[in-house]
């Protein structure tokens, strides 16, 4: 919900069920009339997840993109919004070990100072972001040694005495595919 009792809602949209998706914004008021939607992107099969309110009363959202070229072409993707919904910056996220066919970007909350953290990947990353979208600093959430499972950030919570809690799940990686069960 925005501060105004209104809504945000994030997602995807295609023009038909010939096209690729693409993302998608819609801001409702409080009765549940739009007040604008836009759709953004257009280059591959593309979804936001989340979306939030910012401090300056634009919006930002979390989601995917895939480029439709390869097993590695999902990548965590980050817009930010004004308060109409035109872009002010958006930008592409990727760890050169993802190796999940699978995109798990999750969350995007508004950090105490005034910035952005963004939760994805498989394995998990957690960026900081600032409102211009900069990167402050990445951290990657480490998988067992020597391989083992990987771990998915699906919310973020700041923690009281500063930093992040992450809450997720963790993902069995086994050699069967394409042949499953192993």
């Amino acid at each position: 919900q925005t501060r105004d009792g209104g809504f945000i809602l994030a997602g995807q949209w295609a023009a038909s069920s010939n096209d690729p998706f693409v993302l998608f914004l819609m801001k409702l008021d409080a009765s549940g009339g739009v007040q604008w939607q836009h759709a953004y992107g257009g280059g591959g099969q593309e979804t936001l997840t989340r979306a939030i309110e910012t401090p300056d009363g634009g919006f930002a959202a979390a989601g995917w993109y895939w480029g439709g070229d390869a097993a590695h072409s999902f990548v965590e993707y980050l817009i930010k919004v004004d308060s109409s919904g035109q872009i002010l910056w958006q930008k592409l996220f990727q760890d050169p070990n993802d190796y999940s066919p699978d995109p798990t970007v999750s969350d995007v909350i508004n950090a105490p100072d005034g910035n952005l953290v963004f939760a994805g990947g498989n394995p998990a990353m957690v960026w900081k972001l600032d409102q211009q979208g900069n990167v402050l600093w990445v951290q990657r959430v480490p998988t067992q040694p020597g391989g083992g499972n990987s771990y998915a950030v699906l919310a973020l919570l700041p923690a009281p005495e500063g930093g992040y809690y992450g809450v997720g799940q963790e993902h069995l990686i086994t050699n069967c595919y394409p042949n499953p069960p192993c």
